[in-house]
């Protein structure tokens, strides 16, 4: 799944977002009583929207969002991202970490969101529960002897935080859940249809025995760019060496570098600096430290070097922030 490219006017979050309530739509389902909802949702705030009051109103649910315009900055645990326009994300706001989203001011927020309930994922995923997409089966089924025997840790947790780029399937299956076909009677088998076909699209892959040649390659350089993500998140406080990276996930540093750019959208040293910086906003956050230590923290040696990395990513000095 390619990740995102870097944003040309980054999110800058307040240090302390006010509530805020998106306008919301219902576009078919009930929680309670068939297991799943889709929702289209609206926003236009002069201030920070907590997003994640909105994700909270149904505990223990699972979200994914297809995030349409507006740019948000999710946090959940060690992992920190971006959700950037066109973008897709998976969202569990309790587990393992409970999650913090913040939608920035002064944008306008278009995103539909279908959320699901453990026991409908239960149900219509655990069949296929080992050929899921890692690291989803741990994000759906924690407790299952998978899960246990790869237990997540931090590193993967901020791969899967990751959104990834809308496909033009994606976008097809917004416009058509946004406008569906039928109504009455055949509403429901429709909106059924149309999950479970997002499911075998985006979140079950066939064993390698059974893949295509191209589908393994593909499959093989999104797992190498993966591992690179934990890599850079596991030595964010270090100087980049990319020889050491590439021996790190099993290939030479001229091909990593190249199907990293071409899977991620950026190069391995502007990922490494989108890491550092949104790090460092959430240190500045806290509060316990000051820029310049801030800027140790996360592997600048230089506080005039880290201050305009900080401006080009969030397009406000750190002193400022």
């Amino acid at each position: 799944m390619p990740a995102l490219a870097k944003p040309k006017r980054p999110v800058s979050p307040s240090a302390a977002p006010q509530k805020a309530r998106t306008k919301s739509t219902p576009i078919f389902g009930e929680i309670e009583k068939d297991g799943f909802n889709i929702t289209y949702h609206q926003a236009l705030s002069p201030h920070p929207i907590e997003w994640s009051l909105d994700l909270d109103q149904a505990p223990d649910a699972f979200h994914i969002c297809f995030n349409l315009s507006g740019w948000a900055m999710l946090r959940q645990g060690p992992a920190a991202a971006e959700l950037q326009p066109n973008s897709l994300a998976f969202l569990h706001p309790n587990r393992p970490d409970r999650l913090s989203a913040v939608r920035a001011a002064k944008q306008k927020h278009e995103f539909l969101c279908i959320t699901l309930t453990q026991d409908y994922l239960a149900k219509t995923l655990a069949p296929y529960a080992n050929h899921l997409v890692a690291p989803l089966n741990n994000l759906l089924f924690p407790t299952s002897k998978s899960a246990t025997k790869n237990k997540p840790n931090p590193p993967a947790i901020a791969a899967q935080l990751q959104p990834h780029r809308l496909s033009a399937d994606e976008k097809l299956l917004v416009s058509s859940l946004r406008h569906p076909p039928v109504n009455g009677t055949a509403q429901p088998l429709w909106f059924e249809s149309k999950l479970r076909e997002f499911f075998a699209l985006r979140c079950i892959e066939a064993p390698p025995d059974q893949q295509l040649f191209c589908t393994r390659q593909k499959n093989l350089q999104e797992e190498r760019v993966e591992k690179t993500k934990a890599y850079l998140a596991q030595h964010l406080d270090e100087k980049l060496d990319l020889s050491a990276v590439a021996r790190s996930v099993g290939c030479s540093q001229h091909y990593l570098c190249r199907i990293f750019s071409e899977t991620a959208g950026l190069t391995i040293s502007r990922f490494l600096r989108c890491l550092r910086i949104n790090r460092a906003c959430h240190l500045l956050r806290e509060g316990r430290f000051n820029v310049t230590e801030v800027a140790l923290e996360v592997g600048y040696q230089s506080l005039s070097h880290f201050s305009k990395a900080f401006f080009e990513e969030k397009g406000v000095h750190p002193s400022k922030f």
